[in-house]
């Protein structure tokens, strides 16, 4: 967390400072033709670093406020789309199966808890994650594919600000968003549902009973037992993938890849708890895409690919930036 307030703060005193470059730089304009060619090179040096750093600082910003005005839209697009002409049957056919789901809880569970659990306890490692990211406020300490996927998402988001290129800043910022909306959407849920999870005690196992809602005073108390339903892991990896798969044009596989991910909390979930997360995460990657589409329309821009190329010059650097659409 540290590290991107540190970015985001180099990055607005240089938008600041770039102002500085700009009218340094006209007011060198002015002067008669004695200046010498490096002095002119110099001049448009500073141009482009000027416009560097001030689009940056101007795509910071936009960002920032996309993450509050995107809101209403995103979550307006999550349970509308699903349910237009097109999308009726898979949206019907995947409710079908969630309320099928509901009656497998116990033998899934058992399933999770004698089998899956023990198994990825031996062979999966619980390694801490190296290096720093932002969390949400989300407690990642024993979901090493959290800071994983968090850390694609901030440091391709910072990479795509340096290089300039808006494809993937657009995609990183959108994963940002499915991570922290996805928290939103399902703590809500959680508070309010109050299930209760099929928790592990030492070696022997506490039979919930799956059937067993409404616990919100006590879920309250306990802080984490009465909170299941839904899975925010299946939630956010489902729309974290769907937004990935989307980029490369195959958004229905986006679910399949979280799948192969979503193996390390599954004793604290029942069957159902994971396939309306995965529902819900698939709604709102969809939600997110379509609201990223709108903005670029409304704003009647085109995701441009911008290069940076930096020229030795005798008595410093030259920085050109190529814009390709």
């Amino acid at each position: 967390m540290k590290f991107l307030l540190k970015l985001l703060l180099i990055f607005l005193l240089g938008g600041l400072y770039s102002t500085t470059f700009v009218q340094d730089a006209s007011s060198n304009c002015d002067m008669p033709q004695q200046s010498s060619n490096i002095t002119k090179h110099e001049i448009q040096s500073k141009k482009r670093v000027a416009h560097y750093f001030t689009s940056i600082t101007h795509d910071i910003i936009k960002d920032g406020i996309h993450s509050i005005t995107d809101i209403p839209g995103t979550f307006k697009n999550m349970f509308t789309i699903p349910f237009n002409k097109d999308n009726k049957i898979s949206t019907w056919s995947s409710l079908g199966f969630l309320g099928c789901s509901f009656f497998f809880d116990k033998k899934a569970n058992k399933f999770f808890r004698d089998k899956w659990d023990p198994y990825c306890s031996k062979y999966i490692p619980n390694n801490k994650f190296p290096i720093p990211v932002f969390t949400f406020g989300l407690k990642t300490d024993n979901d090493y594919f959290d800071n994983v996927f968090l850390a694609l998402a901030e440091y391709g988001y910072a990479f795509g600000l340096f290089t300039r290129n808006q494809r993937l800043r657009i995609l990183c910022f959108n994963l940002m968003e499915s991570t922290a909306y996805s928290f939103i959407f399902t703590r809500g849920i959680k508070t309010l549902s109050g299930r209760a999870r099929p928790w592990r005690e030492g070696s022997n196992y506490r039979e919930h009973n799956p059937w067993e809602w409404g616990n919100v005073n006590s879920h309250i108390k306990s802080g984490g037992e009465y909170n299941s339903f839904p899975s925010f892991h299946a939630t956010y990896y489902v729309s974290y993938w769907t937004i990935v798969m989307d980029y490369f044009g195959h958004r229905w596989a986006g679910p399949l890849v979280a799948s192969l991910f979503y193996f390390q909390l599954q004793n604290a979930h029942w069957l159902s708890d994971m396939v309306t997360g995965g529902i819900l995460g698939y709604w709102l990657g969809i939600g997110i895409i379509e609201k990223t589409n709108n903005n670029l329309k409304n704003n009647n821009k085109k995701i441009s690919n911008i290069s940076i190329r930096i020229y030795p010059l005798k008595d410093g650097i030259s920085i050109s930036l190529m814009k390709r659409y």
